[in-house]
């Protein structure tokens, strides 16, 4: 398992944490102090405000899952990987996406950008 594989893995792990302690702690491990995280519908900045952002995620979206499809793309300090979620129960995933992060020295995400490539057309309004 690379660096990068193991900082992608404690990402899904934030998504999928319905504890704030642990969560919090997630978020501390897998981002920089001062990381930013944007797609077309979240936004966040710093441990607190991504905090706030994936906590507001897991209440609008009870009990959905993230999961990775397939294996991360890394070169020089960037990574790329594709994840969908998945309501309990349900088979079909409901969002697809795919994410670009640059990862520090320290080797923890100081940037993801994601993007949506299956969305309901209800989340995006």
């Amino acid at each position: 398992m690379s660096v990068n594989d193991s900082v992608v893995e404690r990402y899904v792990a934030i998504w999928n944490e319905s504890d704030p302690e642990n969560r919090r702690d997630l978020v501390g491990w897998a981002f920089t102090e001062d990381a930013t995280y944007q797609d077309p519908i979240l936004a966040g900045d710093g441990h607190e405000r991504l905090d706030q952002m994936f906590a507001a995620a897991q209440e609008h979206l009870p009990g959905a899952r993230l999961t990775l499809m397939g294996d991360s793309d890394a070169h020089h300090d960037w990574v790329r990987f594709r994840w969908q979620i998945t309501m309990s129960g349900e088979s079909e995933s409901l969002i697809e996406g795919t994410d670009v992060g640059r990862i520090g020295p320290d080797g923890r995400f100081e940037e993801i950008v994601g993007f949506l490539d299956k969305v309901p057309a209800a989340l995006l309004s």
